[in-house]
């Protein structure tokens, strides 16, 4: 018998002990980082609450030995001699234990970051994160565990316990449960998807369980056990979960039309799986042939109006987010090579025919948004569109994350097309480089200079609502923006939309390849830069109500890994950091494997900068799959030989505030195609046993505990192809190889 400690537990109850030296008669309470997290999704820190939501933290030292609860409603604010701040505002307290304290987020919490602080007697615990937003739907899961199974069924009525579906009416006080004779209801309109098909929803607080819903559904006609359930209102739902369970995995199949034997691409719908449109390659009039397979249906069907996208694109069919729908635009025959139209069919499983949707004006880029619906980026009007209804609306400021070039930013986008949006600061500063972000109060900002590539002059402009410049702002004498290298011509690349890797010639990440990035917490736009006589690279941080700039130089003899089109900032929510990879040697041109000796790590409440080197002699390729999971930053080494073939796995863990390494078993030589899994803080990849993908299986790094797990393949099979991970069931969905053909396999991951 003994204790297991994680990273995140030694050094945060490290600190803690430090910070409660000389205090003879108690240690303070200490809440790990990575331990506030949401009561019922268990969504991994940074975990979203709403307020009312139910809250967990986890830690050292947080309430008595012997425990406390609360005996009914309204909950205390004081339990067993502890009181918990919510952005400084006392929370009701369900109970509270040694290592573990149940609160309600107040009601009056406002949306954003929050910090969480433990108070018994005098002591108080260093604040802990968590984020606040407007909805964020949980169901209560019968393994309560946040995934799987949920609720009760009685014929064709279910009923789940939720939180997170906002405020009431009317409102109800905070730490009270509802009236048992008028239980107010969600102030927000409540949707429900079963089986990906919408149904009649009924959603009320409840008069027993403080903070929690009583949700009742009518399930559709055909819903059957395994069909995933999905509510929401307004935001997106934490956690999906599962209606009933099933024995065994079951096999539809509907036969190839003879007139598409080349299959280009697939698009399932985001919330109903058996509903999917097939297409070839596009046409020599434009147009992509493409059918619809709806498996609830006898056999596929042709669409007939012509199908257009843009040049590049594998298939017309957009996916909406939170869905069921499918959506492409279309255009009459005069109009197949202009790739910009102002009709759009919307596919819904629902319906037998699509809808026809008339836009006012051209628009060439479909964009799905959080709540379900659709934006039509055009080249001087957006417009929003209602999947399920098809009606329209001008979109006044366009949509995206800011901060381009990968560089995540907080903020609209202005314009809509971007490339087409025109500025002339005068000097010669006409050429923009990066994509607006929103720095608060309706403004806009972005980078403007008098060259694309190496800016010898600059300026930060300031964008009014209708996108005219308002005023602009200098640069620090003798420091200028640093772009990252343009692609050089003919090599691989591909654009993508604003704030998503890309930066191929002719995508939209081509010419803004400025990383740049909002910090609302503290008003401050960061963006890359560099001294004018290369001697030193840094950020560059316009803060405070006059976004006054101020230089942050990296620690000397460090740079940027400019050797990519596209450097990210990453932004580290928990440990309130941005962190960039980091070269010792500065790097000027597009290299195939662009290497990185550590990280750059940027303190946000003292803005400078520490540098974190790898472990041993690691180097990692930044062009390699890297990113972010829940504030652990991760990327690759690359085989000399093999540029997509890697042995060794590079973390950052922000919390910790250090690096470490997950190196593969005994029997496996190397690894591709990293996905990740944040709903379980891991990475998941195809293991390579003797250079060959998948003849190793696949391989699971998971992140908290630092453990590295091989799902083998199994006997009779030669080689598995990963398919997809499936978070509401913990399953990995993989496909079998083997001579005489090849199987569906499946991993459980508990």
């Amino acid at each position: 018998m003994g204790l297991v400690f994680n990273r995140d537990m030694l050094r945060t109850a490290a600190l803690g002990l430090c910070l409660c030296l000389g205090v003879a008669s108690a240690q303070g309470p200490v809440i790990l980082q990575r331990g506030v997290v949401n009561a019922v999704t268990l969504e991994p820190a940074p975990s979203r609450v709403t307020p009312g939501d139910i809250l967990l933290l986890r830690g050292l030292n947080l309430g008595p030995a012997d425990g406390a609860t609360a005996s009914g409603a309204p909950l205390p604010v004081t339990l067993g001699g502890v009181q918990v701040l919510i952005a400084n505002r006392p929370a009701p307290i369900f109970s509270v234990a040694p290592d573990l304290i149940r609160v309600q987020v107040p009601f009056e919490t406002a949306v954003g970051q929050a910090q969480v602080v433990v108070q018994r007697g005098d002591l108080k615990s260093l604040p802990a994160l968590v984020r606040v937003v407007a909805n964020a739907a949980g169901a209560r899961t019968k393994n309560n565990l946040g995934f799987g199974e949920a609720g009760e069924r009685d014929g064709r009525r279910l009923t789940l316990s939720m939180t997170g579906l906002g405020l009431t009416e009317p409102r109800v006080a905070t730490g009270d449960a509802a009236p048992v004779d008028a239980p107010p209801v969600p102030l927000q309109a409540v949707r429900a998807n079963v089986g990906g098909i919408p149904a009649t929803v009924q959603a009320a607080l409840s008069p027993t369980r403080v903070g929690e819903f009583d949700v009742t559904i009518d399930l559709p006609e055909g819903s059957k056990p395994g069909d995933m359930i999905s509510v929401s209102n307004v935001g997106a739902p934490v956690t999906r979960t599962v209606l009933g369970s099933v024995s065994e995995a079951a096999v539809q199949y509907l036969r190839l039309p003879p007139a598409l034997r080349d299959v280009r691409a697939l698009r399932q719908s985001d919330l109903r799986g058996n509903y999917v449109l097939a297409n070839g390659p596009r046409g020599a009039d434009g147009c992509f042939p493409t059918w619809i397979f709806d498996f609830s249906r006898s056999s596929p069907t042709r669409v007939e109006p012509c199908l257009l996208a843009q040049a590049n694109a594998a298939s017309a069919v957009s996916i909406v987010n939170e869905s069921h729908i499918l959506a492409s635009f279309t255009s009459p025959a005069s109009d197949q090579q202009n790739l910009i139209s102002s009709k759009l069919l919307l596919f819904n499983p629902v319906n037998p025919e699509p809808m026809s949707v008339e836009l006012p004006g051209p628009a060439a880029i479909l964009a799905s948004l959080a709540d379900g619906s659709l934006a039509a980026l055009g080249g001087s009007k957006s417009y929003s569109i209602d999947s399920v209804t098809g009606e329209v609306s001008e979109l006044t400021v366009g949509v995206g994350p800011g901060g381009g070039g990968g560089g995540g930013g907080g903020g609209p986008l202005v314009g809509g097309n971007i490339p087409g949006l025109q500025i002339d600061l005068g000097d010669g500063l006409t050429s923009v480089l990066s994509f607006p972000a929103g720095v608060g109060q309706g403004a806009t900002a972005l980078v403007v200079g008098n060259d694309a590539n190496k800016p010898t002059r600059a300026k930060l402009a300031l964008l009014g609502a209708t996108g005219a410049v308002t005023s602009t702002r200098d640069f620090p004498a003798s420091w200028l923006p640093l772009v990252p290298p343009a692609q050089p011509a003919g090599a691989p690349g591909g654009g993508g939309l604003p704030g998503q890797p890309g930066g191929g010639p002719g995508g939209f990440g081509a010419a803004l390849r400025l990383p740049v990035f909002f910090d609302a917490a503290t008003r401050s736009l960061f963006v890359l830069a560099r001294k004018d006589d290369g001697s030193a690279q840094g950020l560059v941080a316009f803060s405070g109500p006059q976004l006054a700039a101020k230089e942050t130089p990296f620690p000397a003899g460090w740079f940027a890994t400019t050797c990519s089109p596209n450097v990210t900032i990453f932004n580290l929510e928990l440990s309130r950091r941005l962190a960039l990879f980091g070269s010792k040697r500065p790097l000027e041109e597009v290299l195939a494997a662009c290497p990185a000796q550590g990280y750059l790590s940027l303190d946000l409440a003292t803005q400078s900068f520490t540098a974190v080197t790898l472990p041993g002699v690691g180097e990692v390729n930044t062009r390699a799959a890297n990113g972010e999971v829940n504030d652990f930053l991760y990327a690759s080494n690359t085989d000399a030989q093999n540029a997509a073939l890697s042995d060794t796995l590079y973390i950052y863990d922000s919390v910790a505030g250090s690096p470490f390494r997950l190196d593969l078993p005994a029997g496996i030589v190397g690894f591709q195609q990293i996905t990740p899994l944040p709903a379980l803080n891991g990475l998941v990849a195809t293991a390579i046993a003797s250079r060959v993908a998948g003849d190793g299986g696949l391989v699971y790094f998971n992140l908290e505990t630092e453990k590295t797990t091989v799902f083998p393949v199994p006997e009779g099979f030669q080689t598995v192809t990963l398919i997809g991970v499936f978070p509401n069931t913990r399953k990995i969905i993989a496909r079998g190889n083997k001579a005489n053909g090849n199987q569906f396999l499946i991993y459980d991951l508990i």
